[in-house]
Parts: structure tokens; sequence; C-alpha cells
């Protein structure tokens, strides 16, 4: 496979790898389960290697071609799998170690139902996914200094490792912030001095023709980033 101008060239695993091209998507393996190769599908419009430039070559490959993706498959996920998503979330970083995350597991049918009339319209999509992992914490739960709300901080720390995680099992894991708190915490009895920081739907891929044509858009369209030059300051401001 060749590369492009400045991009290196893939490897032979790297091309192995590269299978079942679709419109605005490939076919990534990401990681090997139980001696089967785990496909995971990246969101990008790409060619040969592109996405593996080298700016990009250090960098975990998790990191590179993870995506919030909307369409789930309702097929369970095994308990060993979620478990080491929610260690990877516990293992994360904190202020001054606080800890501030707790994870509410919802995976019961009846529970999820009464969870599903709490999300908003836009997330709808989530309704499929067979779990939804709630990450709350007390405002005053993280570290004091500086008066900063750091549980804020621990809180997404352990999301992304939550997430890094899933995907690195061929997982979805998509966070979202469009949901009635107060509907959540009734169901499922979190104390009112805690707040919801996330909910973060967990599953198989499924299908994208499944999702309504807004969604099938969202899904078919690359995600981008600010480049560096935008955001990074050397030395000063």
């Amino acid at each position: 496979m060749s590369a492009s101008k400045g991009v290196m060239a893939c490897s032979k695993t790297q091309s192995t790898r590269l299978m079942n091209m679709r419109p605005a998507h490939i076919i990534l393996a990401i990681s090997d389960l139980d001696h089967k190769i785990v496909l995971h599908r990246a969101k990008y419009l790409l060619e040969g290697c592109d996405w593996l430039s080298a700016k990009t070559e250090l960098i975990l490959e998790e990191i590179l071609i993870r995506r919030s993706g909307r369409a789930f498959s309702n097929q369970s996920v095994p308990d060993e799998m979620l478990e080491s998503i929610l260690e990877a979330g516990r293992r994360a970083p904190s202020c001054a170690n606080t800890q501030a995350w707790n994870f509410i597991v919802l995976k019961n049918k009846d529970v999820l139902e009464m969870a599903h009339e709490a999300l908003s319209r836009g997330n709808s999509w989530g309704k499929r996914a067979p779990i939804m992992l709630i990450v709350a914490a007390r405002e005053d739960g993280g570290c004091s200094s500086h008066g900063l709300p750091y549980f804020m901080m621990d809180v997404g720390l352990a999301t992304e490792n939550i997430l890094l995680q899933a995907f690195h099992l061929g997982l979805l894991a998509h966070p979202t912030a469009g949901w009635n708190e107060e509907k959540l915490k009734d169901i499922t009895g979190i104390p009112q001095e805690y707040r919801i920081v996330t909910v973060i739907f967990i599953g198989y891929e499924g299908d994208i023709e499944e999702l309504d044509e807004r969604n099938r858009e969202k899904e078919k369209t690359p995600s981008t980033r600010r480049p560096l030059s935008e955001i990074v300051h050397w030395d000063k401001w």
C-alpha cells in the first residue's frame, strides 16, 4: 500500500488489517480476543494508511481511531469485558487521589426501559445499547485546590479510560449529555448531593442503516480536531 506525501506507508501487519472498504469507513482490526480478531469500524475518510502520519505514529492506535458511534447492536456484553472497562475507569488519575467518580451500571432490561424515558430525543439512538453507564460525583468530592471543580476533572479522566478500554475490546462507548438528571436519580436512587456528569452507552456496533437519516449522516461525517497551531502556546500565550 503506497503512502501519500508526508505520510508513512502501512506495515505488513497494518496492511492486512485494512479490509472491507465502505463509504466513509474502514474496517480496522484493533485487538485479538480469545484468538479471534476483533474488528472495529473507524469513522474516517481514509486512503491507505493516511491516518498513520509522521506526526501520529507514536500515538496509541485506540486514541487515533476511537469514535463515539451511535449505531449499537443489542448483543449483550460479556461480564468480563464490562468489568475490565470499569477497572480501567477505576485506575484513572485524580486530583490528590480523591477518586470522585461513582459508576452506576444499568443492564437489567426493566431498569433500562425506565432509564430510556429520561433520555432526550436526540439521544434516542442509545436505547439499543445493552449498557448505560452513569458517571456521578459529589461537587465537593474532588480536591479543593484553587476553588476549582476538580471533581469534573476526575470524572473526565475516568471517562476517557472507559472509552479507550471499550474501544480496545472492539466495543462502542459514547458519552452523552442529553438526559433528565432528576429522572435518572429517581430511577437509580443516586443521592441528591451527587451530580450526574455523563451517561455512557456501551455495546457492540450495529448497522447504521437502522439509524434515522439525521444520525446516519452524522455517522458518515468524519470527525475533526482543531490543529495544534490553534491550541498550543509555547512559553507564553
